[in-house]
């Protein structure tokens, strides 16, 4: 990434407290086929698709006070539902995401290496622009 990427989380900027290093978000959630035997024939029908959890991989560091960063990086992703996922490069978009299990961090001190992965349930974006219609 040549620019700074803002990520906003459950309406706190993140980024104030980390640096993002790399953020990989992939093209989509990973499909599966649901398919039946046909045991007369070769081949299997095809029944349709289903998907897995979307996934986006933030890699971060932390410097200066690594210590009080990481509580305050930790009170913030302790949330029992998802909450509301904001990157400034797609500033009209936002994910219903949770921290996946432990984030992983390693502490050197005088900083601190660290990732989080990002599950998105529904592997949907939505708009942050909310539009009426009509049914004329």
């Amino acid at each position: 990434m040549t620019k700074q990427v803002t990520v906003t989380f459950d309406e706190y900027v993140i980024t104030e407290i980390l640096t993002v290093n790399s953020l990989n978000r992939g093209i989509g959630p990973t499909q599966s086929f649901r398919t039946q035997n046909r045991n007369d024939k070769k081949g299997v029908r095809f029944l349709g698709t289903s998907s897995t959890v979307l996934t986006h991989e933030m890699d971060f560091t932390l410097m200066e006070g690594v210590i009080e960063k990481r509580r305050e990086i930790s009170r913030i992703l302790n949330v029992s539902e998802p909450k509301k996922l904001i990157y400034s490069d797609e500033p009209d978009k936002f994910y219903w995401a949770l921290p996946s299990g432990d984030t992983d961090f390693e502490d050197k001190r005088l900083y601190g290496d660290g990732s989080i992965t990002w599950q998105i349930f529904d592997g949907l974006a939505y708009s942050t622009e909310e539009y009426s219609f009509t049914n004329d």
